[in-house]
């Protein structure tokens, strides 16, 4: 480049914002005695954006915690909807809500449910994949199984002869 040596240091300021171009000169006007600034761009015309969403975008209130979080984090998990791992206790409460929807739909079919059945159908339905740890998942693998033996002991104690 014409005009800078070689050990100077090469500096451009993008400013988006007309209120933040007056700061900007100052900073460049108080380091221009060091020496550690040559070339200063401004770019004073203010940035054109598009809507983060549209106007007819309801909210809901765990959107709105979302966006209190950040308006980025909103923007990738509600507008772009960049899928996200797992969490455990979606994992886990899935995995035992398809077990005894499953079983239910059998005993309405007239075959008696067993815990084996429940068991093979929760290694069926149990998801790995929001587990950092196997200590973790050997933790929710184990509440899962003790909340199908909580709903095979409320069944049996239950007067009607269906699950629902």
């Amino acid at each position: 480049m014409e005009g800078v040596a070689s050990n100077d240091l090469l500096a451009v300021i993008l400013v988006t914002n007309p209120s933040e171009l007056n700061a900007a000169r100052a900073r460049v006007l108080a380091s221009k005695g060091q020496g550690d600034i040559n070339v200063v761009v401004d770019v004073e015309k203010e940035v054109k954006r598009a809507p983060l969403v549209s106007e007819d975008h309801h909210f809901s209130a765990p959107a709105l915690q979302t966006f209190d979080n950040g308006p980025m984090q909103y923007k990738f998990s509600y507008v772009l909807r960049v899928p996200t791992a797992g969490k455990t206790y979606c994992n886990l409460g899935g995995a035992v809500h398809e077990v005894i929807e499953n079983l239910t739909r059998q005993e309405l079919e007239g075959i008696p449910p067993t815990e084996e059945q429940a068991l093979a159908m929760l290694e069926q339905f149990w998801s790995s994949d929001a587990y950092a740890s196997k200590k973790k998942e050997r933790e929710d693998t184990e509440r899962a199984e003790q909340m199908i033996d909580t709903d095979f002991a409320w069944q049996s104690q239950k007067k009607s002869r269906f699950r629902c």
